[in-house]
């Protein structure tokens, strides 16, 4: 039932079959992991920086993120639609 299985599926898969259950269950486990890491830097810098500026006043120069930290650090690069024709 963890690895998402029901038990009418279990009965009929094969141990390969269920291994690639499993295999995807800690996918979906480390996936939600580093999103739970990125929540924690999000949170990490809005503390520091709410801290920083009551301690600091208007001396203080941390900011919070202008942008995601993705969309950075993303490889997909974004390419601007072209209009389709018939070639």
């Amino acid at each position: 039932m963890v690895l998402g299985v029901s038990y009418e599926t279990f009965l009929h898969l094969n141990p390969q079959k269920l291994e690639l259950y499993a295999k995807g269950f800690d996918v979906r486990q480390r996936m939600k992991d580093e999103e739970m890491w990125i929540m924690g830097i999000y949170v990490q810098r809005a503390v520091g920086v709410a801290v920083e500026h009551c301690l600091n006043g208007r001396k203080a120069t941390s900011e919070y993120f202008k942008e995601p930290i993705c969309s950075k650090h993303s490889k997909i690069k974004e390419e601007p639609e072209q209009e389709l024709t018939e070639e």
